[in-house]
């Protein structure tokens, strides 16, 4: 019999857009501390499905009796948390991490900077002023001068 397991993720990513480092919480609130970064870097946030599928024990790595089927996410996007899985192409998000996501309201401007934003319209990539970060005080998306000022 699967299992199916949810979580959050903060995803820290480079300037490259090349994911540096992870966060996972199950609870929202969590992560709350967790959105400060470094010039060029910025956090996004992802709530990750993973099914699981129980192993023969005679198959079994490391002692672990499962092994991870498939995996699924859910980006937070400009208009919050998707209502389902995979650009839409997945799995349903349960409603009770719609209202978790809904109650932390911090939580709305992890958005992934590869999509359009409004401060988009402020980054000139001729000038290297490519680099955006969450102002973890307010929420406030803002563009950083180039790294070279």
């Amino acid at each position: 019999m699967t299992r199916t397991i949810y979580e959050w993720d903060l995803e820290t990513v480079d300037e490259h857009g090349d994911i540096i480092d992870h966060c996972h919480a199950d609870k929202l609130a969590e992560l709350e501390g967790w959105t400060q970064c470094l010039p060029g870097e910025y956090v996004r946030l992802v709530l990750v499905r993973d099914t699981w599928t129980p192993i023969n024990p005679a198959e079994s790595i490391f002692g672990m009796n499962e092994t991870l089927e498939n995996r699924h996410w859910a980006y937070v996007t400009a208009e919050g948390l998707p209502a389902r899985t995979n650009e839409g192409n997945g799995h349903k998000v349960p409603k009770r991490y719609q209202a978790e996501f809904a109650r932390n309201k911090w939580a709305a401007g992890l958005i992934d900077r590869d999509e359009p934003t409004q401060d988009s319209a402020t980054i000139d990539p001729a000038k290297g002023n490519t680099m955006n970060r969450l102002d973890w005080q307010n929420l406030a998306i803002t563009s950083l001068p180039p790294a070279n000022e």
